[in-house]
Parts: structure tokens; C-alpha cells; sequence
């Protein structure tokens, strides 16, 4: 019995070793799995104030197929996937990384990575520290509300330089480069966002814009833009002229349409007759009172069908303005409420040219604005999206697609 107790305890000492055993065995095997890899990370190369080559190179242990690698990097020592990383496709053997947007004289820690269906595996870490730019490090920002003579743009300065920036702006010329020996705005100093108003263009030259800034050390520059000759008119298929203007990225005709055919030349039709405007289903278009000397001042006016017909009532190279057009113009101008006032009296220039009804009534010319959208309340509805300024108050609804109502045109 003595003998038989001590084989049982002897056996289930042996079971625990093997779980034991089969444990560890089993977390190696993982471990095998996920470090399989064998990454090294090269030597960074071609070093900048903000930008910085390097890469790595892969050994796969035959495991599993490497899904993911790259290199990874931050200001502390040993990085991860979880900090800055680039991604630089799949697969074992050599690959280049570039690591861009870095601040200038700051020390980098980096490792090479590669991830496979069990984990990621990391290679040696490689420290590197940035250029220290003398001069400062800007951007130009986007030109803006364009006219005949003037637009806006200005610039970022991420950094400094080894002295304050003491001052700041943007040149342009008609020649490339522009420098600050040419024209240019003086807009304050110091890091950030600043924006410059530019004045003084003709219309019929083209120019190079970019932002500068300068320290005691020079003076830098942004990325160059370029500025087309303005063309601030555009005409329809008729012949009729509309005067245009820049609000922010978008450009808006300044007068209400008042076209009579599509782009292809057909005819849009001219319906009086109350009873078919109130039913009709194709494009249309009518005079306020049906008085066509109305049209001379306020353009005309359409039904929905013809504001989004494919056939383009618009002048080429533009548009009816879409529902997301007119969220982007209000956006920029302040929302609904200053939006109102801005539009009424500010660079849209938005005529007063009422509406018709469905039943034919003709209302609230010199009154109040309406606006078609070519955008459907949505697919298959009998209702489509407006905008109208009322009351001090901008709106954008839904209403019956048998109104009314004046168009305005963006340019593509």
C-alpha cells in the first residue's frame, strides 16, 4: 500500500512537470512565432532640420509571411508601433523609410519593425538628432478671396530659427521667385498663423506668391503659389454676362442666372400657365409677373427640374450650386446668422428676386432671396433643398421642386 501511495504522488508530480513543461513549451513555440524575425535598423541618413532617411532590413525566420514593417521613432528612447511609425509595405529583405514633419535640432530615437499574424518584432536602436535651422521654417497658406486686384493668403512659421522672427509676410512678383525685394506685405512677427492681404494686382497678370520670415540669421521662405490672371466675368449660352467673384476656395457668379437654353443648346422651356408650372416634371423657366424687363435686374426664375438637369443650365466650366456648395459659402462667411447680413450686403450680392409659387403666385421681389440647390431632399423625393435669407436669418430647406426660385452658379 506504502509503495502504491508514493507511485500515485511520484505520477502526479510527473503530471504537473509535464503541464509545466508543455506550458513553457507552448510560449516559446509564441515566442518563437513573434520574434521569428530578425530586424536590423539602418543607419539614418540624408538628415534635415525637419526630415530624415532610414530603414531597415528583415530576416524571416520562415514562420509566417511578414504583413507589415517600417521604421518607428520618438523623442524618448525605445519606440514603438504606438508612437510615430511609417509604413513601408510587407514582406522580409531591405526597405527605405523617409520620417518627415520633425522639429529641428531635437534628438531621435528610431527602431525598425516588422509585424507578422503573431506580433512585431523590433531591431537595434539608432539615435539621430535634426539640423538646427539658423533661419526660419514656414509655409504659405492658400489664396483666398480673389478679385480683379487683391486677394488674401499669409503663411505658418513652425519654427523660429536661432533668433527671433522679426518680421513677416508675403512677397509676389510677376517673375520666379518672388523675394522680399519685390512686392510684399509686412504682417507682425514672431511663430504661427498670421494672414496677409494682398493689393494692388493686375488683373491681367499672373503671379508667384509665397510667404517669407525673417531673423537676424535671413530670411526663408514658404512653398511657392501660383496666381492666375483674374478673369472676373463669365458668360452662358446666351451671351449674357455675369459678373464673378472669390469667396474663400470657391468662386460665385454675382448676378442670378437668367439663361434660356442647356449647354447643348436646347431650349429650356418658358412656362406662364400657372396650372402646368404647377405640374410639369422637365425644366422650366418663367420671368417674375411674366414681365421678361424683370429678368434685366433679377434674373429668372426656375423650377428645380431644370436647376439639376444634366444638360447644364449653368455656363461652362461651372455649375449650379450644390447643397454642399452653399454649407461651404456659409461656413466660411460665419454661419446662418452673419452669413445673412454678409450676403445681402457683403461680396455675394444677393438679389432680391422673390419667387413663384407652385399655384403661379409671383411674391417678395425686392423682398427677400431664394436660392435653388441642385440637391435633392433625397433620391426619388418631390422635395429639394433651398437656401433663402429672411428676416435676418439664413435658411437652407427642403421645399416642393415646382417653385420658383433664382440660381447662382460655382465655378468647377
Amino acid at each position: 500500500m506504502i509503495i502504491i501511495k508514493r507511485f500515485g504522488s511520484l505520477f502526479k508530480m510527473m503530471l504537473k512537470g509535464l503541464a509545466v513543461f508543455m506550458i513553457l513549451l507552448l510560449a516559446c513555440e509564441s515566442l518563437d512565432l513573434a520574434s521569428a524575425n530578425k530586424v536590423t535598423t539602418s543607419k539614418m541618413s540624408y538628415i534635415s532640420e525637419t526630415k530624415a532617411y532610414g530603414g531597415g532590413s528583415i530576416v524571416n525566420g520562415g514562420k509566417t509571411s511578414v504583413s507589415s514593417r517600417g521604421i518607428c521613432w520618438d523623442i524618448q528612447p525605445m519606440p514603438t508601433i504606438e508612437n510615430n511609425k511609417t509604413l513601408d509595405g510587407v514582406g522580409d529583405g531591405n526597405f527605405i523609410s523617409v520620417i518627415t514633419d520633425l522639429i529641428p535640432n531635437t534628438t531621435y530615437y528610431v527602431r525598425a519593425y516588422a509585424g507578422n499574424s503573431h506580433g512585431v518584432s523590433y531591431g537595434n536602436e539608432v539615435v539621430f538628432k535634426t539640423n538646427g535651422s539658423k533661419i526660419p521654417i514656414l509655409e504659405t497658406s492658400a489664396i483666398s478671396n480673389r478679385s480683379a486686384t487683391q486677394c488674401i493668403s499669409g503663411g505658418n512659421i513652425s519654427f523660429e530659427g536661432f533668433d527671433k522672427v522679426s518680421s513677416r509676410g508675403v512677397c509676389w512678383s510677376v517673375n520666379n521667385p518672388p523675394t522680399i525685394s519685390d512686392f510684399k506685405t509686412i504682417d507682425g512677427n514672431g511663430v504661427g498663423d498670421f494672414v496677409s492681404e494682398i493689393s494692388g494686382l493686375n488683373p491681367t497678370d499672373s503671379y508667384y506668391i509665397r510667404a517669407y520670415a525673417t531673423n537676424s540669421k535671413g530670411t526663408a521662405y514658404g512653398n511657392l503659389l501660383y496666381l492666375k490672371a483674374f478673369q472676373n466675368t463669365v458668360s452662358d449660352i446666351d451671351g449674357n454676362i455675369y459678373n464673378t467673384v472669390s469667396i474663400g476656395t470657391q468662386v460665385w457668379t454675382l448676378e442670378n442666372l437668367k439663361v434660356t437654353r442647356y449647354q447643348n443648346g436646347e431650349p429650356i422651356e418658358n412656362i406662364k400657365d400657372n396650372a402646368l408650372w404647377n405640374h410639369t416634371e422637365s425644366g422650366a423657366y418663367c420671368d417674375y409677373d411674366n414681365e421678361p424687363e424683370n429678368s434685366d435686374s433679377y434674373g429668372r426664375l426656375y423650377n428645380w427640374f431644370a436647376a439639376s438637369d444634366i444638360r447644364n443650365i449653368a455656363p461652362d466650366g461651372w455649375r449650379v450650386a450644390t447643397y454642399e456648395d452653399y454649407q461651404i459659402l456659409v461656413d466660411y462667411l460665419g454661419g446662418p446668422w452673419k452669413a445673412d447680413e454678409n450676403m445681402k450686403n457683403g461680396s455675394f450680392n444677393a438679389l432680391k428676386g422673390g419667387k413663384r409659387n407652385r399655384d403661379g403666385l409671383f411674391q417678395e421681389k425686392g423682398v427677400n432671396p431664394y436660392f435653388w440647390s441642385s440637391t435633392e431632399y433625397h433620391e426619388g423625393s418631390k422635395w429639394a433643398r433651398f437656401l433663402v435669407l429672411d428676416g435676418g436669418v439664413l435658411d437652407i430647406n427642403n421645399l416642393s421642386k415646382n417653385y420658383g426660385f433664382s440660381i447662382r452658379c460655382v465655378r468647377d
